[in-house]
């Protein structure tokens, strides 16, 4: 059993930092993208942002995004994912019935 948890360990390791990589270049995308007024970057980063877990900051980009183009329903759904993440189930679920008017 101890042999089968110490194999473990380095596969662990290497995921924990893969994971802390991906939140690095999350970060620096969103650094040089967040005053743009371009949604389709925006977007790109917010999704970065959403999948690396920090779920605060995709939802403040999606926002933006979607202030530079209201059509863009994939930025609602992003920022409905978000919302109900960090513990908002009713704005949440207000970003989607946004979408459906």
């Amino acid at each position: 059993m101890k042999k089968k948890i110490l194999l473990l360990i380095p596969i662990i390791l290497a995921g924990c930092e893969q994971h802390k990589q991906d939140r690095i270049e999350a970060q620096k995308n969103y650094d040089e993208i967040r005053t743009s007024n371009n949604p389709g970057s925006l977007f790109r980063v917010a999704e970065s942002m959403r999948k690396t877990g920090n779920f605060e900051v995709a939802a403040k980009t999606y926002q933006q995004a979607i202030q530079v183009d209201p059509t863009m329903i994939a930025g609602y759904i992003g920022l409905s994912q978000c919302l109900r993440l960090t513990g908002h189930p009713a704005a949440a679920q207000q970003t989607l019935n946004s979408v459906a008017r």
